[in-house]
């Protein structure tokens, strides 16, 4: 087996051997060692709960994530993940919450739009779904990404087919493939 080193916010290490350990299981079992060890070691809660994610476990998942922002500074990445588990564990406030805290550290990340996008179509929320889809859509075409941008109009649609924004993205669409000489 392999070590993956740890390293806590305060700069000291830890070794936890999971190495290619495909058991989850047992991944659980050495970083619990490892928060048992230094239960400051934010590292090594995210990683757990990346584990408890992995196994469906999205509540213990959670609390891990928590713990771990707890200890660490703000990250976009952590908003990211601990949302998703919100949102496999239906807990869809809250999930809209993480991304879009997430979405404040990092604004040009796409596929939080679409999520938190997703969430307001399903809670019958139009307006936002489709601004958010909008978004999504434009932050794709900038990352060269048409085909997630043209989902990102069938989902308007869906939300809203008559919805202005369905011709604005499409327009966009269009304006970058006549630039590129398509």
């Amino acid at each position: 087996m392999e070590d993956e080193i740890i390293e806590d916010e305060t700069g000291e290490w830890f070794v936890v051997d999971t190495g290619k350990v495909e058991d989850l299981k047992l991944k659980i079992k050495y970083y619990t060692v490892a928060v048992k060890l230094n239960p400051k070691c934010g590292p090594a809660f995210y990683a757990r709960g990346e584990a408890f994610y992995n196994l469906g476990k999205y509540r213990a998942a959670i609390n891990d994530y928590t713990r771990a922002m707890a200890l660490g500074p703000e990250h976009f990445t952590i908003y990211c993940i601990r949302g998703k588990a919100y949102f496999e564990s239906e807990r869809y406030q809250k999930a809209i919450e993480d991304w879009s805290k997430a979405i404040e550290l990092n604004p040009k990340s796409a596929p939080i739009y679409y999520n938190r996008a997703v969430i307001y179509a399903n809670q019958e929320l139009p307006g936002p779904a489709c601004d958010d889809f909008y978004q999504a859509g434009l932050l794709f075409l900038k990352q060269k990404e048409k085909d997630y941008a043209l989902r990102c109009v069938d989902a308007i649609k869906e939300v809203n087919s008559s919805s202005p924004l369905i011709k604005k993205l499409m327009d966009k669409t269009h304006k970058r493939n006549n630039r590129r000489g398509h």
